[in-house]
C-alpha cells in the first residue's frame, strides 16, 4: 500500500525574508546588532531531492510493486508536486538501476535478477573480505582502535532494536547495517572500493530489507555482526574473513528463499 505523502512547500519564504529573519535571530543570540559568524546555514532539500528520497525508500522497502508500470503524473499526484521534480528523480533512480524508463508508457520498478544478486554478493565478499582481514592484521594501529570503537557503538545500537521488530525498526536496523559495513570498507582508504559499495547501496539495501523481514533475522544479523567485530578485535584475520563470508552467505540464502516464496 503506497502512502500518499506531502512534500515540503514548493514556495518557501522569499530569500530576503529568510535573510532578515536570520539577522534578527543572530542579533538576539549574540548581542544587539551583532551577527555570529559561527551560525551555520541549513540547506533545505530541493523538490527533486525530496521526491527522489521518497521514491527510493518506497522502492527499497517494497511499497512500489516490481514490474508494474507507473506514470510521472501518478507520482506527481501522489506527492502533490509538478512532473518536473518527478522526472528528475526518476532519471537518477534509472541511473541507479532501480527503475526502467519505457518510452511513451511509463516507469517500471526493476526486479533484481539472480545474476545481479549473485554479482552483488560476490563484490561484497571480495571487497569486505579483504577489508576485515586488513583490520584484524593492523590491530595495533591507533586508527583501528578508533574504528573498532565506532563499530562497537553501532552494534550496541543494533542490540537495542532486536527485540522490537516492526517495519520502522527494520528500517532503522537497515541503516545501522549499511553503516557497519561501510565503516569497514572505508577504513582501508581505497576510493574505488568505497565508490563501488556506494554505487551499489540501493541494491544492497533492497536485498537487506527483504532478508531483515524474516522472523528472527534482526537477532541473527546482530549476532553475525558481533562475531565479525570480535574476530577483528582479536586480531584473527582468517576468522574475521570466515565470519564475514558466513554472514553474507546467510543473507543471500534468506533472500533467495524469500523470492522463491513470492513465485
Amino acid at each position: 500500500m503506497v502512502q500518499k505523502r506531502k512534500i515540503l512547500p514548493q514556495n518557501p519564504p522569499p530569500l530576503a525574508t529568510r535573510v532578515f529573519e536570520f539577522y534578527i535571530e543572530c542579533s538576539i543570540l549574540h548581542g544587539r546588532g551583532v551577527i555570529g559568524l559561527d551560525k551555520k546555514i541549513i540547506k533545505i532539500p530541493s523538490l527533486k531531492e525530496q521526491v527522489y528520497s521518497y521514491l527510493r525508500e518506497a522502492i527499497i522497502i517494497g511499497e512500489l510493486e516490481e514490474g508494474k508500470i507507473y506514470s510521472e503524473q501518478w507520482f506527481a499526484d501522489l506527492l502533490d508536486v509538478s512532473r518536473t521534480p518527478v522526472r528528475e528523480a526518476i532519471l537518477q533512480l534509472n541511473q541507479e538501476n532501480l527503475v526502467d524508463i519505457i518510452p511513451y508508457r511509463g516507469i517500471v520498478i526493476k526486479a533484481m535478477t539472480k545474476k545481479e544478486v549473485k554479482d552483488i554478493f560476490e563484490i561484497r565478499q571480495a571487497i569486505e573480505g579483504y577489508c576485515v582481514r586488513r583490520i584484524a592484521e593492523e590491530i595495533n594501529n591507533p586508527l583501528v582502535t578508533k574504528l573498532l570503537t565506532i563499530i562497537r557503538e553501532n552494534i550496541e545500537e543494533q542490540k537495542k532494536l532486536i527485540d522490537k521488530q516492526n517495519m520502522t525498526l527494520v528500517k532503522d536496523f537497515l541503516e545501522l547495517d549499511f553503516v557497519f559495513h561501510q565503516e569497514i570498507v572505508n577504513f582501508v582508504d581505497n576510493d574505488r572500493f568505497s565508490q563501488i559499495i556506494t554505487d551499489a547501496r540501493s541494491r544492497i539495501q533492497k536485498i537487506s530489507i527483504q532478508t531483515l523481514k524474516e522472523k528472527g533475522r534482526l537477532n541473527t544479523g546482530y549476532q553475525e555482526h558481533l562475531a565479525i567485530y570480535n574476530n577483528m578485535a582479536s586480531g584473527n584475520s582468517f576468522e574475521a574473513y570466515e565470519s564475514l563470508n558466513e554472514h553474507l552467505n546467510c543473507a543471500k540464502t534468506i533472500f533467495e528463499r524469500s523470492k522463491e516464496k513470492e513465485c
